[in-house]
């Protein structure tokens, strides 16, 4: 009986060892991109499209945010881009960037790339205000973009 329960300590801490804690929170997962909403200069109001059928996820996971156009190629050559970003309080800072390909990543330098605009992301960076954040639904907002997401 005492082996028993020594095997069961055993197995309950070897699962338990192999998962990562999340780090971000309610950050942390996929969301869908259900509606983005843009403003072409800063006195306007946003002009909303929804994105529910293009089938735009964003996926964070510790520092790595990976986004994901099921519908549609994303900047001509792939479906995947990769993203470093920053959380800070109610700031999401997108810092760098890459088209992923299957050998290799490519860092996206340039500040007025419209590659990433489909998916909310003007240039090869962006930071957003976090507007709400809970286990259904994100909304973050920039300068240009507000996007609404549902927990996927």
């Amino acid at each position: 009986m005492k082996y028993i329960h020594l095997i069961l300590i055993f197995l309950t801490l070897t699962c338990a060892s192999c998962d990562k804690m999340p780090e971000n929170g309610e950050l942390d997962g996929q969301w869908q991109l259900m509606s983005m909403g843009t403003r072409n200069n800063a006195d306007a109001s946003p002009t909303y499209t929804d994105t529910k059928g293009q089938r735009i996820y964003w996926r964070f996971q510790l520092r790595l945010l990976m986004i994901h156009t099921a519908g549609a190629m994303l900047n001509g050559h792939t479906y995947d881009t990769a993203c470093r970003f920053e959380k800070s309080g109610n700031t999401l800072a997108i810092t760098q960037t890459y088209i992923h390909t299957l050998n290799r990543d490519s860092l996206i330098t340039d500040p007025a790339s419209t590659s990433l605009a489909p998916v909310g992301i003007r240039g090869n960076a962006e930071t957003f205000s976090i507007e709400k954040l809970d286990g259904k639904q994100m909304i973050l907002q920039s300068d240009h973009h507000r996007l609404v997401f549902r927990k996927f």
